[in-house]
């Protein structure tokens, strides 16, 4: 995998709109063929890839649960609770309000949560994360198929509680514009240790860009609109991409597509964004369920997948578990 000008910057949250900045250099048509081929290369290398350090990925397996939320139509996002073990949460694609599902680890329903000071076009990922020792959610309605949206918009809240049905007024809505113009949207994470929030560009073709935006918002009380610029870090070679999370354990970075889970292993935790994304992914199976949209990592490390339809099909993608990080 190649990431192309990684030079990460650090943009603080202003409560005015940043005036746009130009494009961060583009991917000619000979680098794309190129990139093409190095992605076909990943999966093949990846595929034969036996034992490493954070376990083999390449035998996954999953076992088919369904989440018994009737009002969960078509999961778009999943997140494990950081709040509490052994809970998750999913929202809808596009044409729902700004609400999520919680559920349980065998796809009981345990609770709902209703932003009501939030607005929703497109909701595609939502991620969970302990940030100054509370856990928060992000709901992230950042999809854009046309590619017209001037702005997306990203909604933190604290955490409810998943086993109860919440409303919940106080919301820190950071309102985010892309520097090179609208792009399609449909992988977050939060990347607690290096201090943002990631959003992974979907393309037909084989190049995934990827974007931050400073996490340092949440630091001022909710609730709060702020607006942000979004900051370039650079692209890699991978075509769809429908889903991201961070393992909170080892800041492994998991990306999905239709077609397979890779994770990028984060191998020092002081190493930057561009690094750990220059190292060659490892692919993952997922289950041959209808059109995977979601993918999350739970506070042991376990991943979990979803898929659209209802009832939603859900489960744990069994690979060994990783090996602690060496400090």
């Amino acid at each position: 995998m190649t990431i192309a000008n990684a030079t990460p910057r650090r943009h603080r949250c202003a409560r005015k709109r940043p005036k746009q900045t130009s494009c961060v250099g583009g991917i000619g048509p000979v680098r794309s063929c190129l990139v093409a081929l190095t992605f076909l290369l990943n999966l093949h290398l990846g595929s034969a890839q036996q034992e490493n350090d954070h376990g083999d990925t390449s035998t996954a397996t999953t076992k088919q649960q369904t989440i018994a939320e009737p009002l969960l139509v078509e999961s778009s996002g999943l997140a494990a609770s950081s709040r509490e073990p052994g809970y998750f949460w999913s929202h809808n694609d596009s044409g729902d309000s700004a609400r999520m599902f919680a559920f349980n680890d065998r796809g009981q329903t345990s609770g709902r949560c209703q932003l009501v000071a939030a607005s929703a076009i497109d909701c595609e990922d939502m991620a969970s994360f302990l940030f100054g020792g509370r856990s928060h959610l992000l709901l992230a309605d950042c999809g854009d198929n046309q590619r017209r949206r001037s702005s997306i918009s990203l909604h933190l809240v604290e955490e409810p509680d998943p086993t109860k049905t919440t409303m919940i007024h106080r919301v820190g809505t950071i309102v985010v514009s892309y520097p090179d113009g609208p792009a399609d949207c449909e992988a977050v994470a939060v990347d607690v240790d290096r201090g943002q929030i990631l959003l992974i560009t979907k393309n037909s073709l084989p190049i995934a860009r990827v974007y931050a935006v400073n996490l340092d918002c949440l630091n001022d009380p909710l609730p709060w609109t702020k607006h942000a610029s979004a900051t370039y870090m650079g692209a890699f070679a991978m075509p769809m991409v429908t889903a991201a999370d961070i393992n909170p354990r080892n800041g492994d970075l998991w990306v999905a597509n239709y077609f397979k889970g890779f994770c990028f292993r984060c191998r020092d935790r002081n190493a930057s964004l561009a690094a750990q994304l220059n190292s060659l992914p490892e692919p993952a199976e997922l289950p041959p369920w209808r059109q995977i949209e979601a993918i999350g990592v739970d506070a042991k490390g376990d991943v979990w997948v979803t898929s659209e339809g209802s009832p939603a099909s859900f489960g744990r993608i069994l690979i060994p578990p990783p090996t602690p990080l060496r400090k």
